[in-house]
């Protein structure tokens, strides 16, 4: 569908608008187009943010420029597959980036979104994809071995209050209520 709005396609009756989201019925066309969307509806979405909730069409779609987007729709689905999300996760997806959201929320999202392996903490090779994610796929980017060592080391020294090598959730939500700037950073601007 690209950059055309939904409602540049499909006629009929507009449902009253959401945070700036509006949500027209699907014909059979975008049923048969979309796969598998649960019989939900369509949504407009705002320049910003089109192409999130397409994450079962188009996975690369989530966020172009955001390195865990692939991350973000595996936390957020709750498809058995979880590479799609529907209406209902896209809206959850949308709460904990929203800036109302509390601060433990978002920390609890960025852990499992961090969380690589879904094994309830950040070891060393989770820590090693995410400075990874930041730094960027080029090799002219990415850091050496003992550059990347230094670094898990001095996370791991800074966060891992018990010593037991991981960063557990309350390790990380310790470590981030230390960042004032982290609420208000992590959200999607509309």
């Amino acid at each position: 569908m690209g950059d055309l709005a939904v409602s540049q396609i499909v006629g009929g009756p507009t449902y009253p608008a959401y945070q700036g989201f509006q949500v027209r019925p699907r014909p059979a066309s975008v049923k048969e187009e979309a796969g598998r969307w649960d019989g939900l509806e369509e949504v407009q979405m705002p320049a910003g943010v089109q192409g999130l909730a397409r994450c079962s069409l188009h996975r690369q779609s989530v966020g172009q420029a955001n390195p865990f987007k692939e991350r973000i729709c595996r936390v957020f689905s709750t498809s058995p597959a979880r590479d799609s999300l529907s209406f209902e996760d896209f809206l959850d997806l949308l709460s904990v980036f929203s800036d109302t959201a509390t601060p433990d929320l978002k920390s609890h999202y960025a852990f499992r979104i961090f969380d690589f392996d879904d094994d309830g903490t950040l070891n060393r090779e989770d820590l090693s994809q995410l400075v990874n994610c930041l730094t960027g796929p080029g090799e002219d980017t990415q850091l050496s071995a003992s550059e990347m060592k230094q670094l898990i080391d001095n996370i791991l020294e800074e966060s891992d209050i018990d010593r037991d090598g991981t960063i557990n959730l309350s390790e990380f939500q310790h470590v981030i209520s230390r960042s004032p700037d982290f609420a208000s950073s992590f959200k999607i601007v509309l």
